[in-house]
């Protein structure tokens, strides 16, 4: 014991080893008996539920309210969001709800909104593209397992 409080005061560190092998598989059966492995398509089913919802807009306008209107943030924020496919979209709810006097137009906003009225929209912003070629490795997908 005496060496490991030595190796503690020196490095501010203690020896991991307890940590190794056993101890960790345990820990890990454990907690899967609670949670489940998100897979592939568990994110996808919760993607096609999520996009268009309710649960959806409100994230969106509470997104708008935080970050003042700056869709660039807001995009970095919002769950399942992509820019090409959804700022026509999140455009019209933004608009609906400044409309409805649920939140106010900021200049940040403004500037966006015109841009984004200067585009071709998707033909249908609520189907995701196809299946990107990237390796493995890169995929979210490969880090979230």
């Amino acid at each position: 014991m005496r060496k490991k409080g030595a190796v503690y005061d020196q490095t501010g560190c203690v020896d991991d080893t307890d940590l190794a092998g056993d101890v960790v598989q345990n820990l890990k059966d454990f907690l899967r008996t609670f949670y489940k492995k998100v897979t592939e398509a568990d994110i996808e089913e919760f993607e096609a539920n999520y996009r268009g919802s309710d649960s959806e807009k409100r994230d969106l306008i509470d997104l708008y309210k935080e970050w003042k209107g700056n869709m660039s943030r807001i995009f970095c924020s919002m769950l399942c969001s992509d820019p090409k496919l959804d700022s026509h979209r999140f455009k019209d709810i933004l608009d609906e709800a400044i409309s409805a006097g649920e939140v106010k137009r900021t200049k940040a906003y403004q500037k966006w909104a015109k841009r984004i009225s200067e585009t071709k929209p998707p033909t249908n912003p609520l189907e995701r593209r196809g299946k990107s070629k990237k390796e493995p490795e890169a995929d979210l997908f490969a880090i979230i397992s």
